[in-house]
């Protein structure tokens, strides 16, 4: 979704932006938490931090766009903007050739893969 409605040069603000909000949610949502379970068992607790979800994912679903040229809401004008840079990147990058087995194996990420192996939790 990032790579479809940023640039390049925008995508890193967006990627930062979405794993600070993963920090956020956590600080936002513990306290509610702590509200929730000091009235009702963990099991309402549960089920009342869920209907905000389920409620978000069907706004999501209504309003969100997949690309920008299928958003209603932008106008002609910024949507032929960003499919216009975005197409000029895409039209740069040089597609992946071969299998995915080939990307798995590449030293660079069995590298990383060794390196996280020791602080897994599991």
């Amino acid at each position: 979704m990032i790579r479809a409605w940023f640039t390049k040069t925008e995508r890193a603000r967006a990627n930062a932006v979405f794993l600070l909000s993963l920090a956020v949610a956590s600080l936002v949502a513990a306290p509610i938490s702590g509200l929730i379970l000091s009235f009702a068992s963990w099991r309402w607790m549960f089920v009342l931090e869920a209907i905000p979800a389920f409620v978000w994912g069907f706004v999501w679903i209504w309003a969100i766009a997949e690309t920008p040229a299928k958003a209603k809401w932008l106008s002609p004008s910024e949507r032929e903007r960003i499919e216009t840079a975005i197409a000029a990147e895409n039209h740069e990058v040089k597609p992946f050739a071969g299998h995915w087995t080939k990307a798995v194996f590449h030293p660079a990420v069995l590298m990383l893969a060794l390196l996280q192996f020791p602080g897994s939790d599991g």
